[in-house]
């Protein structure tokens, strides 16, 4: 799992949106960005995870055997 340097706040997905793009990257080997509603000390958002979702259910995806909850997540992307 690797991390992104500079981070862009990406604008906030809707929940139904983000399991959509969850569950179509696990069902088709797609590799995927997601961007945490987290800050650090600096009031800077977190860098984004980078992986391939492992698995999902209604709650939290495994990216690269980190649970993610869904709750947690501000945008998911697939990488092509």
């Amino acid at each position: 799992m690797k991390h992104q340097e500079n981070e862009k706040q990406l604008p906030q997905m809707s929940l139904d949106e983000i399991k959509r793009v969850a569950l179509h990257a696990g069902a088709n080997y797609h590799f995927v960005s997601v961007q945490l509603n987290e800050m650090n000390y600096n009031h800077e958002i977190k860098k984004s995870i980078f992986g391939m979702v492992d698995s999902v259910n209604d709650r939290f995806m495994l990216v690269d055997d980190k649970k993610i909850m869904f709750d947690t997540v501000r945008s998911i992307n697939l990488l092509r």
